[in-house]
């Protein structure tokens, strides 16, 4: 019995659901909505039926939208001497919208001769409790509750003079919420306002340059001011190269002291919002009268006591930790070729995949505490592969010139410099990034 019910219940939904997908269906759910006093569903489904009967097989339709249409009109616009005035437009706009959906099917509704009067007239007072209820929330604190009264009001149609006061009430409460962030300590939030507030004024005015040392006070006030200390260069000397394939793990002289060029040149001098750098020239004028500051990274203390010699709030001691420069052999094959004095010669043609990496270690420390705020360890690397040749006697072949740098030391160190320079590249962006993250996180 239960099986037979629930075949029958599904069958019962399925013809349903048919039937709404028709004209017809449509059709017999406007009249039966109408009969409910539904009127809202009847029109929207007698406007349905209407876009659906393409043959016009059934006759009547657009009466009955005209007349469920006209008394949807007729009550919306009884309603407006007693609504509030956003709900007395918002009546008007629904009254609109009926219009229109009439008109999309060859139906037109009644309308009072003082409609578009008596709604411009809703519209404005609309308007103006918005702006109102916008001031009265700003009063209080309620800052999000006012910039959404004067959205609300887009709604409504603004005229150029409304549209000039909406803005000056939204340029007021964001004045005020930056004011007020300020005053709290809520730097960013504060920033952000001053932001909005000047995309609503006129360059150059008298309040945008109002806005703008306002926001010159935010900065000031709510920036973290940085030291970050140089790279440790350690040793001057970089090492034997050692046969192909051998790896060298000890970071050269050249690329710390070119990632210290890069993080200062690219990366220190140009900080983010609310962080100030100190200036490197004092970094280093500072560290050159500091006897102990070899191994800087693992001297908390020490790097707690510079930053506050440099007025800062915190200082960023960093080391390279790691070096990988490792050649693999992928593959060999012997090729030969005429040569210059009319006889036969051969040349390994060699692909090789050079890489690089390279790891960097920092620490964040707090002045004042000493507490350590981050610190951690960024790797990055680098590969390629290039094709190099090797003969005992290679200028004696006859090769193109192309195949003839092949030979050359300055091929591959062409191509190790490119991957020098990508790694200072990405290395230095990393290490950058991650610092200024940590830093950042301090200003609320």
């Amino acid at each position: 019995m239960i099986r037979f019910a629930t075949l029958l219940a599904l069958s019962t939904l399925l013809l349903t659901l048919g039937a709404c997908g028709t004209a017809r269906g449509a059709f017999e759910d406007a009249t039966e909505a109408e009969a409910e006093g539904d009127f809202a569903t009847a029109f929207d489904r007698y406007h349905t039926a209407i876009r659906r009967d393409d043959d016009e097989r059934l006759p009547g339709l657009r009466e009955r939208l005209a007349e469920v249409g006209n008394r949807l009109v007729a009550d919306h616009l009884a309603e407006v001497p007693q609504a509030t005035p956003t709900r007395a437009a918002d009546l008007f706009l629904t009254v609109e919208t009926y219009v229109s959906r009439a008109t999309e099917v060859g139906v037109t509704l009644a309308v009072p001769a003082t409609f578009d009067a008596d709604r411009d007239a809703a519209f404005a007072q609309a308007i103006s409790a918005l702006v109102q209820s916008a001031a009265d929330a700003r009063e209080t604190g309620a800052f999000s509750d006012a910039l959404r009264h004067l959205r609300d009001a887009d709604a409504y149609r603004p005229t150029e003079d409304e549209r000039v006061a909406l803005d000056d009430a939204a340029r007021q409460t964001y004045t005020v919420w930056a004011e007020d962030d300020l005053a709290n300590g809520r730097f960013r939030r504060a920033y952000s306002s001053t932001e909005s507030a000047l995309a609503l004024l006129a360059p150059e005015s008298e309040a945008a340059l109002a806005m703008l040392d306002l926001q010159r006070e935010i900065v000031d006030v709510g920036s973290i001011r940085a030291a970050f200390f140089p790279l440790d260069t350690g040793s001057d000397r970089d090492g034997d190269r050692g046969p192909v394939g051998s790896p060298r793990t000890e970071a050269p002289f050249r690329f710390v002291a070119d990632l210290d060029d890069v993080l200062n040149d690219d990366h220190w001098t140009r900080p983010p919002l609310f962080v100030l750098s100190a200036d490197p020239a004092d970094v280093r004028r500072l560290l050159r009268r500091e006897r102990d500051a070899e191994d800087l990274i693992a001297d908390r203390t020490l790097i707690a006591a510079l930053a506050r010699d440099l007025d800062a709030h915190v200082g960023t001691a960093m080391e390279v930790v790691g070096w990988t420069e490792f050649e693999e052999v992928r593959d060999r094959d012997t090729r030969t070729v005429d040569t210059r004095d009319g006889g036969r010669g051969t040349y390994d043609r060699v692909r090789l995949r050079l890489t690089l990496g390279a790891t960097v270690e920092y620490a964040v420390v707090d002045a004042d505490s000493r507490r350590i705020l981050c610190e951690s360890a960024i790797s990055r690397d680098v590969r390629e592969t290039i094709t190099v040749h090797e003969a005992d006697d290679w200028r004696n072949l006859q090769v193109s010139r192309e195949d003839r740098r092949r030979f050359t030391e300055d091929h591959r160190l062409e191509a190790e410099d490119a991957l020098h320079d990508q790694l200072l590249e990405r290395l230095a962006s990393a290490v950058a990034e991650r610092v200024y993250s940590c830093v950042g996180q301090r200003v609320p």
